[in-house]
């Protein structure tokens, strides 16, 4: 994250803190995991904010005088531990706003509860697309991040409509990056695969699936009726209409996945 950003964000936590005081205690309760082999480890960006604190003492605030108390906490990319992590700060008082969680899956949970405690939420991750839904589920989470799945997977997909192409893949590893976050590339593939796709509709339920399998796999592969009738159901499970238009379809093989645009 560029350091550049931490002054503006001090800004806009210092107009939502300022009192009519002359000495005014900003909380900052910063949860990120500890491991350095993280995009967003505890080491990196408290360099960030450390730069942050020192360029904003030459801010002029009138007659206040602003201290900042920064706690640091190990979130370690768990939701469970993330979670944990803000309800010992909130309990202990020491907190007026979050730095992070950053990872998903970690930051999820924390986002929703704030709400309640009515405290905001920054975070540089945040990158699925569940976390677009803002208003009914994380109304007081901020991503201040570089990027995030939803404007990326609308990239792709104007890239198809403007090469007018019709066919694609998408082949990745779901444990591949896991020093920027757990199951990088699965989130992603499902933000494409969702943004491709216009409203669900239901398949006929009356379906002779032998004789599906059979006519599209064919005679001599027919027999193997386990395995095919799981993609079959998986395949007919999320057909949808799609914006190119396209058809998806997940083939999931031990840890690596297939999604195929065609």
């Amino acid at each position: 994250m560029e350091t550049n950003m931490w002054p503006f964000i001090f800004n806009i936590l210092l107009i939502a803190q300022l009192v009519e005081s002359e000495s005014v205690l900003a909380k900052i309760a910063t949860i990120l995991p500890s491991d350095e082999k993280r995009l967003f480890a505890i080491s990196k960006i408290s360099i960030a904010i450390d730069i942050a604190q020192s360029k904003i003492k030459t801010y002029n605030f009138g007659d206040r005088n602003i201290t900042f108390n920064v706690s640091y906490a190990d979130s370690q990319c768990s939701d469970s531990h993330g979670m944990n992590q803000a309800i010992d700060m909130y309990m202990k008082k020491m907190v007026h706003v979050f730095f992070g969680p950053n990872c998903d899956y970690s930051v999820a949970p924390v986002a929703r509860q704030v709400t309640f405690w009515n405290l905001p939420l920054i975070s540089g991750g945040a990158m699925a697309r569940n976390f677009k839904n803002k208003n009914a589920d994380f109304p007081l989470l901020t991503r201040a991040g570089p990027t995030n799945f939803n404007k990326l997977s609308n990239f792709i997909v104007d890239m198809f409509a403007f090469m007018r192409w019709k066919t694609g893949y998408i082949i990745y590893d779901r444990n591949e990056q896991k020093g920027v976050l757990e199951e990088f590339c699965n989130l992603f593939a499902t933000s494409l695969h969702y943004e491709t796709k216009y409203e669900y509709y239901k398949m006929e339920d009356v379906l002779n699936e032998r004789k599906i399998l059979v006519d599209k796999i064919g005679i001599n592969n027919g027999g193997k009726y386990k395995f095919f009738h799981l993609l079959f159901k998986r395949y007919y499970d999320v057909t949808r209409c799609l914006k190119i238009p396209l058809k998806m379809q997940y083939l999931i093989i031990e840890q690596r996945a297939v999604c195929t645009l065609y």
